[in-house]
C-alpha cells in the first residue's frame, strides 16, 4: 500500500479488511494486490473508484455512529422526543465526523496533488486543528462575558 496517512476510524478498518486478504496473498497472485492496492483507496488513479471508496466509507462511519450510540443507550427507557432529537444527533455527528476524517483528507490531497506535490492530512489531525479553534473561541468568548479582553497585539507587518 501506498504511504497515505488514513483515518484511524472503524469504518476504515472494517473496510481495510481486503486489503490485509490482498497483501496476505499478493506474492502469489501480484495483480490481485495492485488491484486492490489501485481500487480499494481514496487516493487510487481512478477518480470514479476513489470517490466511491470515500463514500463508502463515509456511509460506514455514519452506521458505526448510529452503531455506537444504540449500543450506549441500550436498556434505557427514554421519551420518544428525545428518541427523535437524538436520531437526528447522531446523523448530524456521524456527517460531521465523515467529513473531518474522509472529506477534508482527500480534498487535501487532491487541490495539493493538482499543485504538484500531494501532501497527506490524516483525520486525526482535522478533529484536532477544529477542536482547538472552538476552545480558543469559547475562551474569547467567556473572556468578553466578564468584561475583561483578552491582549491582542496587532501585527506589525503592513
Amino acid at each position: 500500500m501506498s504511504g497515505v496517512l488514513r483515518p484511524p476510524t472503524f469504518a476504515t478498518s472494517a473496510l481495510f479488511l481486503p486489503v490485509f486478504v490482498a497483501n496476505y496473498y499478493g506474492a502469489a497472485n501480484p495483480g490481485l494486490a495492485r488491484w486492490f492496492d489501485e481500487h480499494l483507496t481514496a487516493y487510487g488513479p481512478n477518480p470514479w473508484t476513489d470517490a466511491a471508496f470515500a463514500a463508502a466509507v463515509c456511509l460506514a462511519i455514519v452506521a458505526f455512529t448510529y452503531f455506537i450510540v444504540a449500543t450506549e443507550m441500550a436498556g434505557r427507557p427514554l421519551p420518544r422526543a428525545i428518541i427523535t432529537h437524538l436520531t437526528l444527533l447522531t446523523f448530524v455527528a456521524g456527517a460531521f465526523l465523515a467529513v473531518a476524517v474522509v472529506v477534508v483528507p482527500v480534498l487535501d490531497w487532491n487541490a495539493t496533488l493538482s499543485l504538484g506535490k500531494a501532501v497527506p492530512v490524516s483525520g486525526t489531525s482535522v478533529l484536532l486543528v477544529t477542536a482547538l479553534i472552538l476552545a480558543a473561541v469559547v475562551a474569547l468568548q467567556q473572556s468578553s462575558r466578564q468584561g475583561r479582553a483578552l491582549p491582542l497585539l496587532p501585527s506589525r507587518v503592513p
